[in-house]
């Protein structure tokens, strides 16, 4: 469901049209379809997400995080910075879009869990 509703060429054809909270009801629909984020993150973004402002920014942030060219480094922590601006920051929600996205390449971070597994 992430690669059909976040593809590339779909997010940029909704940011080229101004579609903003569309790409935020497809990463809701996305977050809904797992049960990877907590109900509570889940509140949280979906409460953040109710903004026009903050539709475009996060919509904009997301593409950003999945295909520009930047570093990892650097889309990663922009977004996460978003994420902190919105009262959303948390591992889940800032490593999810890109594991669901390409998950033979990046993880899915819950700290709790990877905490209890090395111990």
């Amino acid at each position: 469901l992430g690669t059909e509703l976040l593809g590339k060429e779909r997010l940029t054809d909704l940011l080229e049209a101004g579609e903003y909270w569309q790409i935020c009801e497809y990463a809701k629909k996305v977050i809904n379809k797992t049960t990877l984020i907590f109900p509570t993150e889940k509140a949280a973004l979906k409460n953040a997400l109710e903004n026009e402002a903050t539709q475009e920014a996060f919509a904009k942030s997301l593409y950003e995080l999945l295909y520009s060219e930047d570093s990892l480094k650097e889309r990663f922590m922009d977004f996460a910075r978003h994420l902190e601006r919105i009262n959303a920051a948390k591992w889940t929600l800032a490593t999810y879009f890109l594991f669901i996205m390409f998950p033979e390449k990046y993880i899915f971070v819950k700290p709790t869990m990877s905490q209890n597994s090395i111990r």
